[in-house]
């Protein structure tokens, strides 16, 4: 019995080191995490850079839109969003419907995307 337990002993031992190790690794390898990790306006900023504004601007849009929705489906905070990116808009001189400029238009028009659904 002694035995048995010495040797589960040993194997966890080993098995918490090779973990030690692998975390090690995984979290030492910080240069290959960030070049994965894009900045949040790179392909904008690229488009605009090459002189396709009109890609520009659709990227810009589903970003907007992407971020609208995400905040939605979790509860969060819309008005946040459409405080960050209106300006970006403004400025842009990019006009944008309704119901994505004001909150209550916006779940309003959500509204009516999820009745024609349902048909």
């Amino acid at each position: 019995m002694e035995i048995l337990i010495a040797l589960v002993s040993l194997a966890g031992s080993i098995l918490s080191i090779i973990l030690f190790f692998k975390l090690w690794k995984a979290c030492d390898d910080i240069t290959t995490i960030s070049k994965n990790v894009k900045p949040p306006y790179d392909d904008i900023f690229l488009h605009i850079l090459a002189g396709y504004e009109d890609e520009a601007i659709k990227a810009l849009k589903l970003d907007y839109v992407k971020k609208l929705r995400y905040k939605d489906m979790v509860g969060g905070d819309i008005q946040a969003v459409m405080n960050k990116y209106l300006p970006i808009f403004q400025k842009l001189g990019i006009e944008l419907p309704q119901h994505l400029k004001d909150v209550s238009a916006y779940h309003q028009y959500c509204n009516k995307l999820s009745e024609l659904d349902s048909l």
